[in-house]
């Protein structure tokens, strides 16, 4: 079957226009068609959450209070290029680096202070976090198309609603910059490109390190599924790349120099915040988090077989409205009643949809044994049992996050799981794109368009993304206090341990104002260690 050279292509989002352009060249496709397909879903992405969430990135100003305003003092700080840890931790410590940050601070010091283009510095922060997830979500899609070819249009226009769905299904994460959101689309992105270094696509190696750096800095429990995923796609692709063409270590490393280079200096570029945390010895935030892993576990830290398994499926119904998935047994049962549609819908698509492609794959092999003719281009196979095979492995890795968690089982503390089912989702429609004739794959592209812009309309009239409702009067009441101020002298907050949601606000907006405020000593983990009063 050949590749079809032109047809309909250019995806938008905007309603009533929708229309498509699908290229694709009929050779294997290399960087460039990587990069085609990467810029034309990331223009489709981008262009969707901006229409959907226009007016939480243009409309009202957004002022901080509770997390939100702890992670923007950090945000700040990270403008002046001072900030080396992650957000902080409910235990205690801070998530192992700032990458997040940076890349909100980016938002801010651009589209708010430098563009004017956004009403607050919080509402800067959420428009680069929705161009950041945009990328990876694009750089997810992008690489698997390679496999869809001959159909990559409709593969593209494929994985777009099927990330809609899912993502909307699940709350959309991809909106929100609350460090457990965060970490969805990263997470997709970085099981489908390991899949595709393990396949010998040595080249996506930066990528793949730019993911998992993201992750680690993002929460202190993916380096459990960076580390051994990121060794064993290495491991495999230079297995593989090795064997097909009998290469040799130093024949691997010449052969493939540039972007091993590329990833050894972003690598670089993730470890420095951790290097310099280092140097604080055992005062170090590496060291706290270490210092917590190792102490002993109390009895309300363990869980279950039962209450492992449950958590970890429950994902698969899509528990937007339960905080907390420590079941029992007599628990289980009123979850399954609640959420029946979203654990059957999940079930086919990851479970029913793949095993009825392979009965059907197996029987046409078999049809096709007796005369010699090959059913599929060689390599087929290596990539779906390479992709269901680290599909595995994120799987088992999350049973043993789930099993070490400690204090009550949060569905915030695996977020992340949504990523996984959305890659999970992805070797169906691979399959699918690479059977269907021609004219119903044009067909088809142009259904999917359809269901992209039906999505992408359902969410811009039914998402509201809540704003913090005290942020805003909060704000101006401090800017009015500093309107008054006839003093320049430091500012002493002092406050109980149940106003410290409304105290982080306060110490933003003095920030911002250019007041210079301190906080007691046991506020400093939260506050910043540079805003400590001295007792």
């Amino acid at each position: 079957m050949s590749v079809f050279d032109r047809g309909v292509a250019w995806f938008a989002s905007v309603p009533g226009k929708i229309a498509v352009r699908v290229t694709a060249r009929k050779a294997d496709g290399g960087d460039w068609s990587m990069w085609r397909w990467f810029f034309t879903a990331f223009a489709v992405i981008a262009a969707g959450m901006i229409f959907i969430g226009h007016s939480y990135y243009f409309g009202t100003p957004i002022f901080e209070t509770d997390d939100l305003a702890a992670n923007s003092l950090q945000i700040n700080r990270a403008i002046h290029l001072l900030e080396i840890y992650g957000n902080y931790s409910r235990f205690g410590f801070h998530h192992p680096g700032p990458a997040f940050i940076y890349v909100y601070a980016a938002g801010e010091a651009l589209f708010y202070n430098l563009l004017h283009v956004v009403p607050a510095p919080e509402n800067g922060h959420l428009l680069a976090a929705a161009l950041l997830q945009s990328s990876f979500l694009a750089a997810a899609i992008a690489t698997i198309a390679r496999y869809a070819r001959p159909n990559r249009g409709l593969f593209v226009a494929g994985a777009i609603a099927i990330a809609l769905a899912d993502f909307q299904l699940a709350g959309n994460h991809e909106f929100a910059i609350w460090p457990p959101d965060q970490l969805v689309v990263p997470f997709a992105c970085f099981v489908v490109v390991a899949v595709a270094v393990a396949c010998g696509r040595i080249g996506l190696l930066p990528l793949l390190v730019i993911c998992g750096g993201f992750l680690v800095h993002g929460h202190v429990a993916q380096p459990l599924f960076v580390v051994p995923m990121t060794s064993i796609a290495l491991g495999l692709g230079f297995w593989r790349s090795s064997r097909q063409d009998a290469l040799t270590v130093a024949g691997f490393v010449r052969r493939n120099l540039k972007p091993l280079a590329l990833a050894l200096a972003l690598l670089g570029i993730f470890l420095l915040p951790l290097l310099i945390d280092l140097t604080r010895g055992s005062d170090s935030n590496l060291a706290t988090i270490l210092r917590y892993l190792a102490r002993s576990r109390g009895s309300g830290d363990t869980h279950s077989a039962t209450q492992v398994v449950a958590y970890v499926v429950s994902f698969l119904g899509y528990p937007t409205n339960v905080p907390i998935l420590n079941f029992t047994r007599s628990q289980l049962v009123p979850f399954v009643e609640g959420h029946w549609a979203g654990l059957m819908a999940s079930l086919a698509v990851l479970i029913v949809l793949p095993a009825a492609l392979l009965l059907t794959h197996l029987a046409r092999r078999t049809r096709t044994d007796g005369d010699g003719a090959a059913d599929e281009p060689s390599g087929d196979s290596r990539f779906f049992v390479t992709y269901y095979g680290f599909l595995a492995l994120g799987t088992a890795l999350t049973f043993a996050w789930a099993n070490v968690q400690t204090g009550p089982m949060y569905a915030f503390n695996s977020f992340f799981v949504y990523g996984l089912m959305f890659a999970a989702a992805l070797p169906p429609l691979v399959a699918i794109c690479r059977r269907l004739p021609l004219k119903r794959a044009r067909l088809g592209t142009a259904l999917m368009v359809l269901v992209v812009a039906g999505l992408t309309m359902n969410s811009a009239f039914t998402l509201r993304i809540a704003e913090d409702p005290d942020g805003l009067p909060l704000n101006a009441s401090v800017q009015a206090v500093i309107a008054a101020r006839s003093s320049s002298s430091p500012v002493l907050l002092e406050f109980k341990q149940a106003d410290w949601i409304d105290a982080a606000g306060v110490a933003l907006a003095l920030q911002r104002g250019n007041v210079r405020w301190f906080v007691e000593p046991n506020w400093g983990f939260m506050f910043g260690s540079g805003s400590v009063r001295d007792p």
